[in-house]
């Protein structure tokens, strides 16, 4: 790099910011030139509105959005929601198989040259079960499809901090349902379908171990 930079990303993609926030950091400041400055802008895309584009989350927050709109008390269309959480599943399964972005990425000579805040497994996780659990804990059939999603995905997970994410949000979401759901068959089907999905990441981490 003629320059001999190291760059810091502030924000991810689709990440919301106002004019006088700074994207990048950069070091050392008295290299950087006109030429340079104008180099990295032209690196980033700004807009009124999120894309799917190198972000992930974007994708996950839409289903989200019509799992709470089917929540909605003029709408009350629980298949629908049940389908989303459905595809959530599908979604992270295939996320999981995947390598994530790493946090610093150097030239070809060793020497670092960018530092970023990728986005990880439990960010993508938290996007993907958090408003669901904290706006459904009532209502048995969502908590009962979100627990067979996680086990589902737990079947697909080989990383640890992956599995440590999903065991989280499966006692949130075991934890918060069982307490506010008033039919004790509900409160059943909800234990049996978390003890499957522990059981799942149990599984996952003693085959992977294994061989």
């Amino acid at each position: 790099m003629k320059n001999d930079l190291v760059l810091r990303m502030i924000h991810r993609p689709g990440r919301f910011i106002i004019s006088s926030d700074a994207i990048v950091l950069v070091w050392p400041a008295e290299r950087v030139d006109d030429e340079a400055a104008a180099a990295i802008n032209k690196c980033f895309i700004l807009g009124r509105h999120r894309s799917a584009v190198q972000d992930v989350e974007y994708a996950i927050d839409q289903l989200v959005e019509i799992i709470m709109w089917a929540f909605s008390p003029g709408i009350n269309d629980l298949l629908t929601a049940i389908n989303c959480i459905d595809w959530l599943g599908v979604a992270l399964c295939r996320l999981a198989c995947l390598p994530f972005p790493k946090s610093w990425y150097a030239d070809d000579n060793g020497n670092l040259r960018l530092i970023v805040n990728p986005v990880t497994f439990a960010d993508i996780t938290d996007a993907a079960f958090n408003l669901i659990c904290q706006n459904a804990r009532s209502e048995a059939s969502v908590a009962i499809r979100l627990l067979e999603a996680i086990g589902m995905i737990a079947r697909h997970v080989e990383d640890d901090a992956y599995r440590d994410a999903l065991r989280r949000h499966l006692i949130m979401i075991e934890r918060g349902s069982r307490a506010t759901l008033p039919e004790e068959w509900d409160r059943e089907d909800l234990t049996q379908r978390y003890q499957m999905a522990l059981q799942a990441l149990d599984k996952e981490a003693f085959s992977t171990s294994a061989d």
